[in-house]
């Protein structure tokens, strides 16, 4: 009678761990999917995230290439006044004689 007493004893001490370990794996079951609901939800995120980047740095580029030419058409317009001297009604250019210009042909240009 005191072994089936032990082996009952021992029984349930076994029968008790599957239950815990029945409730311990349901609990990581239901953590399993929680975790993977946010890691979907952020492979979404980094995706938009690098739509976002590559897109800026695009924006960036063109502006940086707008900048450039800006810069050039800036120094090409000073050169050019450096060559030309406009007086009222006169238009001179350091290569070229002077031409005298009425007042109309100044408003035509």
């Amino acid at each position: 009678m005191e072994s089936l007493s032990r082996e009952k004893a021992h029984a349930d001490k076994i029968k008790d761990r599957i239950s815990e370990l029945n409730s311990a794996m349901a609990a990581k079951e239901v953590e399993y999917e929680n975790i993977k609901k946010e890691h979907e939800a952020l492979v979404i995120a980094n995706q938009k995230f690098y739509n976002y980047a590559t897109k800026f740095r695009e924006l960036y580029l063109t502006v940086d290439n707008l900048n450039s030419q800006k810069e050039r058409f800036q120094a090409e317009l000073e050169d050019a006044k450096e060559n030309l001297q406009e007086i009222e009604g006169v238009l001179c250019c350091k290569f070229q004689q002077c031409t005298a210009l009425s007042k109309s042909d100044l408003h035509r240009n």
